[in-house]
C-alpha cells in the first residue's frame, strides 16, 4: 500500500506538539505564506512554554486593523488571516526568536516583552536564515561576518579568516514546523505560489516534523517535478485547506 502523509484535520496534525517544543512558523505579511489553519489548531491545543521561531513576530488578532491601515477596510476584509502572534496572545510562548519581532503600530510583542512575560531574541535576517540552514544541513555551525563588533557577538566564538573576524552561529533546530504551500501530493512534495516559498521552504528543512497546509492535494506523480521546491522527504504531514 502506498504511503500517504495526508491528515484528516488540522487538529490531528498538531496533536503531538508538546509543552516546551521549539516550533517554527512560516509567518510574514501575506496570506500565501501564513499557515493560519495550523496556527489556530495549535492555539486550540494550547501547549505551554513554546519557543517560537518566526522571521516575523506577527500581529495576531489585530491583523485586520493593520491591513486596513495599509490597504483600506474593503481589501483588508478579503485578505484577513491569523498569524503566529496568536500563540503569543494566548500566553503559549516563552521565547520568540525572530529577525523582525515588532510590527509597526502593533505593540503586542513589545508589551509582552516589557512585562517580562516573553523573552525575545532578535537576529539579523540572514543570520536566522543561516542558522536554520545549518540545522537542515547537519553542520555544527557557520562563521558569519554579520554582527561582528556589536552585541550580537556576545558569548559567541570568534575566529579570524584572511584577516577578517567572524562569529560562529550555531544551528537552530526545530522540533516542529508549520508552513503553508500551494499544492502537495500524497507523499508531501510541495509547490509554492509566488513569494510563499520565501520562508516556508527554509523552515521545512530545519524541523524534525514538518506540517504543511495546502490549497490542493493531488495523487503521487501529478506534480511537475521541475516545480517542486520542498521534496516530500522534508514533509511529514499535509492537510488540505477547506474550500469555501
Amino acid at each position: 500500500m502506498a504511503i500517504t502523509k495526508v491528515m484528516g484535520s488540522f487538529d490531528e496534525a498538531v496533536a503531538d506538539i508538546h509543552d516546551g517544543a521549539t516550533v517554527g512558523v512560516s509567518c510574514w505579511v501575506g496570506e500565501v505564506m501564513t499557515p493560519q489553519n495550523l496556527t489556530q489548531a495549535l492555539a486550540r491545543k494550547s501547549p505551554r512554554n513554546l519557543v517560537l521561531v518566526s522571521f516575523f513576530g506577527g500581529i495576531g488578532e489585530k491583523v485586520r486593523e493593520f491591513l486596513s491601515s495599509l490597504y483600506g477596510e474593503e481589501r483588508a476584509a478579503k485578505v484577513w488571516y491569523i498569524d503566529a502572534a496568536k500563540l503569543i496572545e494566548q500566553g503559549m510562548v516563552r521565547k520568540l526568536i525572530s529577525s523582525f519581532p515588532f510590527a509597526p503600530g502593533i505593540d503586542l510583542v513589545k508589551k509582552e516583552w516589557e512585562a517580562g512575560k516573553l523573552e525575545v531574541e532578535q537576529l539579523p535576517h540572514g543570520t536566522l536564515a543561516v542558522r536554520l540552514w545549518a540545522a537542515a544541513a547537519g553542520v555544527g555551525g557557520v562563521y558569519v561576518r554579520t554582527g561582528v563588533g556589536t552585541v550580537v557577538e556576545e558569548g559567541k566564538e570568534k575566529r579570524v579568516f584572511e584577516e577578517k573576524e567572524y562569529i560562529l552561529e550555531r544551528p537552530l533546530k526545530l522540533d516542529f514546523a508549520l508552513i503553508r504551500a500551494y499544492r502537495a501530493d500524497e507523499y508531501g512534495n510541495l509547490i509554492y505560489r509566488g513569494v510563499g516559498r520565501a520562508v516556508s521552504a527554509l523552515i521545512a528543512k530545519a524541523a524534525s516534523i514538518t506540517i504543511a497546509e495546502v490549497e490542493e492535494i493531488v495523487k503521487a506523480g501529478e506534480l511537475d517535478p521541475e516545480r517542486i521546491i520542498t521534496p516530500g522527504i522534508y514533509v511529514h504531514r499535509v492537510v488540505q485547506i477547506p474550500r469555501d
